[in-house]
């Protein structure tokens, strides 16, 4: 299988961007994503190093990752 998975882990839905070293969106239409709890995962990430990027009440909170090939990368948004 190309690619690694990532699961998001988190208690309360959300819309978010993945985005990645330049700040593009990396995957997803224009790197929007939505998790669901308590886990939402998606298989065949390109390996590479991203950002996760969560609304807060005035900005977005980043949470930092990394793909490796054929691995599951977990993240925790609390």
């Amino acid at each position: 299988t190309p690619g690694g998975r990532l699961d998001v882990r988190t208690p309360a839905a959300f819309s978010g961007r993945i985005v990645g070293p330049s700040g593009a969106g990396a995957f997803s239409l224009l790197g929007r994503v939505s998790a669901q709890p308590p886990i939402t995962s998606w298989q065949h990430v390109a390996p590479g190093s991203y950002n996760l990027m969560v609304p807060t009440g005035g900005g977005e909170m980043a949470y930092p990752f990394t793909v490796l090939e054929g691995q599951v990368t977990t993240v925790v948004v609390p």
